[in-house]
């Protein structure tokens, strides 16, 4: 959960806890020379007073605003996720590089694979694709790119991770194994290009963590 906030209210929190310990620490020294009553007056009272008066306005005026726009992200990528376009985007990938590729023998499978590495990353080879070919692997690049955007927004703390779990956990984990998990099996094709490679070529961590979360 920590690491998933803003650095802002890392270091505001970070720095509340040292000012505790170093005031708690002075308090410790000076208790030697001190009654309770005068320890508790001069020393921790005005220490309460200090985190109550950094704590109050944080909580108030960031962690809980913060809280509701990470659940309104949440929601803006439901929504996203959900739109016809994508579904359509969805069904076709899914038909083309899952349900029709397991028909396939396996040198014909690991083509189709190929085929596509090579689209994304050796640019003579989306010129010689067809109109319906092109449309498809954008279709399928849609998709893998709005799992590359969900878990950069996860990283960043910036949409609630329960709540993207609850929509997405179980449809991202068939795209993964059954098609990203794949594709990046092919090292021995990646390797032969020098161009950037898409975001979702690496390990997806956070929406891994998410999706896979008992």
């Amino acid at each position: 959960m920590f690491r998933q906030m803003p650095t802002p209210l890392k270091v505001t929190l970070g720095s509340v806890m040292v000012a505790i310990i170093i005031l708690a620490g002075t308090a410790a020294g000076a208790a030697i020379n001190k009654t309770t009553y005068d320890l508790i007056r001069e020393v921790f009272i005005p220490l309460l007073g200090s985190c109550v008066a950094v704590l109050i306005p944080t909580v108030l005026f960031y962690v809980i605003p913060l809280g509701q726009n990470r659940q309104r992200g949440a929601i803006e990528l439901f929504n996203g996720y959900h739109t016809e376009e994508m579904r359509r985007a969805r069904n076709e990938a899914w038909q083309f590089f899952v349900t029709e590729r397991q028909t396939l023998s396996e040198k014909e499978r690991d083509q189709r694979l190929d085929d596509y590495l090579d689209y994304l990353t050796r640019p003579e080879s989306g010129r010689k694709v067809s109109s319906k070919l092109d449309e498809i692997y954008q279709k399928l690049s849609r998709i893998l790119d709005f799992f590359a955007l969900v878990n950069g927004s996860l990283e960043r703390g910036t949409v609630d991770g329960p709540m993207v779990r609850s929509f997405m956990g179980y449809y991202y984990l068939w795209w993964r194994d059954e098609i990203l998990t794949p594709l990046r099996n092919r090292p021995e094709r990646l390797g032969k290009s020098t161009w950037r490679k898409p975001e979702w070529l690496k390990p997806l961590k956070a929406l891994d963590a998410v999706c896979e979360a008992p």
